[in-house]
């Protein structure tokens, strides 16, 4: 995971919190990582304690961000998590390519 966190050219962790009927939840803002968290854990959203190990982890600083405004500029379709299904794939062909390893 830290080596796709490397590719994707980030320098921190960032997230978002956001309030689901009245429970404040977080949100992993870069949609590649949450994706892969999600393929991990099971859960669209993570505590602060999983933050701390992420941060351990990929050595980078979890840092909170506003919450983010979606549009789509593409037109391209989109998964659930907000990829674009290409990306995705391109994603999970990476994580499957690190257990063959």
């Amino acid at each position: 995971m830290e080596n796709l966190i490397h590719a994707r050219g980030t320098k921190e962790i960032r997230y978002y919190v956001k309030n689901n009927y009245g429970a404040e939840v977080i949100y992993l803002s870069d949609p590649g990582v949450a994706a892969l968290v999600t393929d991990l854990t099971g859960k669209k959203t993570v505590s602060a304690q999983d933050l701390a190990v992420l941060e351990i982890l990929t050595g980078k600083e979890a840092v909170r961000t506003f919450y983010p405004m979606r549009t789509s500029t593409t037109g391209l379709p989109s998964s659930s998590d907000g990829l674009h299904l290409s990306e995705r794939q391109t994603i999970l062909a990476r994580a499957e390519a690190l257990e063959t390893r």
